[in-house]
């Protein structure tokens, strides 16, 4: 593709100008053009990337005066907190690999501006794209978390009217839209997910006393460009095997908590600290897990509070480069 641009010369006077004709005016133009086969000498085209490996890495100070966050990680007040990495030894073959690059640091043009923007578009790689229809990761597909919360909202429902089961619909207009984040590489492999349990389930219990259960719906994201992460990226990201969710369960993963109560005090009731998953809690209608920073681990509470909204997002990996 050849493009042509006629423009006034940079000198033109005003005397010029004013001599010119404002009729319509067709030019034929001809060009002969001599190429050659490229051979193995030849510099390759470069090629637009919607994710290309980070130049620097984000920082935050712990400022937590208590025993919780940074401070019960082993940080002192005022340590310098430095989130992910862009470690070419935890790659494989020069790719993301599964349970192994997690933590990776990517920025990604999601405003299609053709622009990676250091400080506004910083995502990490979590794990492979793990479908909740056939309960596999996807390999050929990376879930990049992003570095911060959109929104603080609840769960489902409003005025204690709510349930876990019936999936995020209540958070879903404080997802960045496919309006927002235009750039159409960032989009849902698939926009219908059927919303597991932490274990995998696919129902709930009325809580710990009950034998009622109720089946979890699917979950479609309507007109959005991400999703909300799910513990089984958690698992395999952080090798998280038992399933425990004591303090420090994401030691391992502490990108994930990049602007949380890690840093500082925060209150469930705020919204501020914390951030939605996309699972509900297997032993409770009510419950939804969530990253706390306080703790440095997963942990539910009620789908009516407000937690943060951090955008979940999901490109080909042939759409990233870690050069």
């Amino acid at each position: 593709e050849i493009l042509v641009t006629l423009r006034f010369k940079k000198d033109i006077s005003e005397t010029d100008l004013a001599g010119l004709s404002t009729a319509d005016v067709t030019k034929t133009m001809t060009f002969s053009m001599t190429y050659v086969q490229a051979d193995s000498t030849a510099a390759e085209r470069d090629k637009y990337y919607t994710c290309k490996k980070a130049t620097t890495l984000h920082t935050e100070i712990c400022g937590r005066t208590d025993s919780y966050g940074c401070i019960g990680k082993g940080y002192a007040n005022g340590d310098t907190i430095t989130y992910g990495h862009t470690d070419s030894s935890k790659l494989t073959g020069g790719q993301l690999t599964n349970g192994q690059s997690s933590g990776y640091a990517l920025t990604c043009d999601v405003n299609g501006d053709n622009v990676h923007d250091e400080t506004t578009e910083r995502f990490y790689y979590v794990s492979d794209y793990y479908d909740t229809n056939t309960k596999s990761f996807d390999n050929d597909y990376a879930t990049l978390i992003y570095y911060n919360d959109i929104a603080p909202s609840s769960y489902y429902g409003a005025n204690y009217s709510y349930n876990n089961y019936s999936g995020p619909s209540n958070l879903l207009p404080s997802l960045p839209k496919t309006t927002n984040w235009i750039n159409e590489k960032v989009r849902l492999k698939n926009t219908t997910r059927q919303l597991l349990n932490e274990n995998g389930g696919t129902t709930v219990t009325l809580n710990q006393e009950s034998t009622t259960t109720y089946d979890i719906a699917q979950f479609t994201y309507t007109g959005a460009a991400a999703r909300l992460l799910t513990t089984q990226e958690i698992y395999k990201a952080c090798n998280i095997t038992e399933k425990a969710y004591q303090t420090g369960t994401l030691d391992t993963c502490e990108f994930l908590l990049e602007n949380t109560g890690y840093i500082k005090e925060t209150m469930y009731a705020s919204g501020e600290g914390y951030y939605w998953l996309e699972n509900p809690y297997s032993s409770n209608s009510a419950s939804v897990w969530f990253v706390s920073g306080d703790n440095r681990s997963l942990t539910s509470n009620s789908a009516y509070y407000k937690n943060g909204v951090r955008p979940a997002i999901e490109i080909k990996k042939t759409d990233i480069s870690l050069k």
